[in-house]
């Protein structure tokens, strides 16, 4: 297992928050990088969508009524199912964000939602 190394100012922080939580330093960091990578793949996938979005019309006429996977702004594979689909991206790349999507009239929606909140790591 890989060892990093915290900067001790930081380390004395998490120990003094981890105690007044109840908890220990290391499932709190621990907790936090979870969120932290969540985060990321999260960002990776809506990223992955504006690049889908912007192919669309060349992708559509093609892939209709098909899912197709796309990683970087490739299209990696398609299928009729979705479940096949998936399984053959999850063997190829584990667990990197592929996004995995129906090829429809219409582009992926952008979705509006007031006073989004997201949940508190450390709860």
């Amino acid at each position: 297992m890989t060892q990093i190394a915290v900067r001790a100012d930081i380390a004395r922080s998490i120990e003094k928050l981890a105690h007044e939580q109840g908890t220990d330093a290391e499932a709190l960091v621990n907790k936090w990088l979870q969120w932290q990578l969540a985060l990321a793949r999260e960002q990776r996938i809506r990223e992955e969508a504006a690049r889908y979005r912007a192919q669309h019309s060349a992708l559509f006429p093609v892939y209709a009524g098909q899912y197709i996977a796309m990683l970087n702004g490739e299209l990696l594979d398609h299928d009729a199912e979705i479940g096949p689909l998936y399984q053959r991206m999850r063997e190829r790349f584990g667990d990197e964000p592929v996004l995995i999507t129906p090829v429809t009239a219409e582009p992926l929606p952008v979705l509006n939602m007031r006073s989004p909140r997201l949940a508190d790591p450390t709860e």
